[in-house]
Order: C-alpha cells, then structure tokens, then sequence
C-alpha cells in the first residue's frame, strides 16, 4: 500500500512526462502515467466523485499492472529509461495533462497528498504543440484556427488544449498555490537551466531522497537528444525553438495576452 501520493500536473507539451520520469528516478516513488486516460481507469472518476471512490481509484492505481499506466512500450523502446526500485516504494507519483478540473477535489479528499505544477512559457508551449504530428497536424489542427482554442483537440471530457487554455489552467494552479500549501509550482526553465539545483530543491521539499540514480538521469537527459516527441532525452535547445519557428504575431499576442493576465513570471 501507498504512504502518501504526489500529483504531477501541467498543459500538454510542458515537460510532464520529463519531470515525470525525474520523479520515476527515485527508488521510493511507483510510478504512474496519466491513469484516467488508460483503458483500466478510463474516466471512471469526476468531480461528484465521493473521498471513497477516489480513495479506492488511487488504491486501483497503485496496485494495477496495465502496460499504459506503466509505460512500457515506450521503455522498451529507450523512450523512457529504465530504473531500479525499492521492493516496496510507499510514494505513489502520477502524472496528467488532463482533468485539472479535479485538483482541487484531490486536494479536500486525500490525506498525505502533494501537488507539482510544472508550467512552460506559453510560446513554448503552443510552438510544441504545433510542431508534435501525432497530436497536431494528425487531428486535423489548424495553426490559424486552433492555436488559441485547441478545439481540434478537444475529443473528451477533461482534455485541455490551446493558449486559452494555458491561460485559465495557470491561472488556476496560481491561485491554487496561493490557496494551498500542497500545491507547488515548479518554472519548467528552472528545471532545464538548472536541473540538478532544482530538483534537490524539490525533492527535499517533498522528502525524497536524492540519489545517484537520479543524478545520473539528469545528466544524460539533455547529453543524448531523440526527435521521438514524447522522448525525455532532448537538447537544452527545444526550449528556445519558438522563437524561430512560431509566428511572430502569434508570439506577440501570446505575450501581451499573459501579460495582461498577470502570469508574465512564466515569460522569463
């Protein structure tokens, strides 16, 4: 059984999966990728969901064997890494770029539990999108139509897409922050410019042991680069990209729109 439970959440394309298999890197943490959107847990809770129910899908969680959930295909693929576990970890760790409309009902139904937003440069963010195939240019997308939006995208309950997007789930995750001292918020450009730093930082904050087989990830995380879209391995360069590839009018109305909002902290 689980001792406790840390929710690792963002937009898609804001670097969940990469501090996903950060947090993976720990000897203590299980390791769960995006349960609610898994052919096990498909949508099976929501927010009239009761403390019993989302007790029992955490407990479901932990316990299931589902290859999904488990990423392993994209492990065996070198997608993502391999690494050691304890026999028992006790930290169950999920991450998802879906149902955000859910934190705040996790928040007053689980005991023990510890949140980590990870939030991108909005430019970054939507230029990623763009430029993934399978999640862009294959459903049909239209820079022109859906940057903003992410209507394209949108096939079901809880998905969330487009720079409006960006804009209300940050907004949320701040004043979620400001609300609750479970709610973290972690700058995906600390993470990149200074990873080592950072995720000390984190881990000590969340009382997890930084270890070596963590260290060594973060290493090799941007020595080796794979163009696989959903790879943790990149080059420190990807987080600059938008700024050549995307729109300059569509960066400039990203930029006055965040600024507007209150949210330009996450422009540096």
């Amino acid at each position: 059984m689980y001792e406790r439970v840390i929710i690792i959440c963002g937009m898609p394309r804001s670097g969940t999966s990469w501090l996903g298999q950060v947090f993976d890197s720990s000897p203590e943490v299980a390791y769960r990728m995006e349960p609610l959107f898994s052919y096990s847990f498909k949508n099976i809770i929501n927010i009239t969901s009761s403390a019993e129910e989302i007790e029992s899908f955490l407990d479901g969680v932990y316990r299931t064997n589902d290859e999904f959930i488990h990423q392993k295909e994209n492990r065996y693929k070198g997608i993502y890494p391999e690494f050691n576990k304890n026999e028992k970890a006790g930290i169950l760790v999920f991450k998802t770029t879906r149902h955000h409309e859910l934190l705040r009902k996790y928040i007053e139904a689980v005991d023990n539990l510890q949140i980590v937003s990870i939030v991108r440069h909005p430019c970054a963010v939507i230029n990623s999108w763009i430029h993934s195939y399978k999640e862009f240019e294959k459903k049909g997308c239209s820079i022109a139509k859906d940057w903003k939006t992410g209507s394209c995208r949108k096939g079901e309950v809880g998905e969330y897409w487009g720079f409006n997007d960006w804009l209300s789930v940050t907004n949320e995750h701040v004043e979620l922050s400001n609300e609750y001292s479970n709610f973290n918020i972690l700058k995906y450009t600390d993470l990149i410019q200074t990873p080592e730093d950072t995720v000390k930082i984190l881990f000590r904050n969340l009382s997890i042991q930084y270890v070596e087989q963590t260290a060594g990830f973060l290493k090799v995380c941007h020595s080796t680069h794979n163009d696989n879209p959903y790879s943790v391995f990149k080059s420190k360069s990807v987080e600059t990209k938008w700024k050549v590839e995307l729109d300059v009018r569509i960066q400039q109305e990203i930029i006055n729109c965040t600024t507007a909002a209150n949210l330009d902290q996450f422009l540096q």
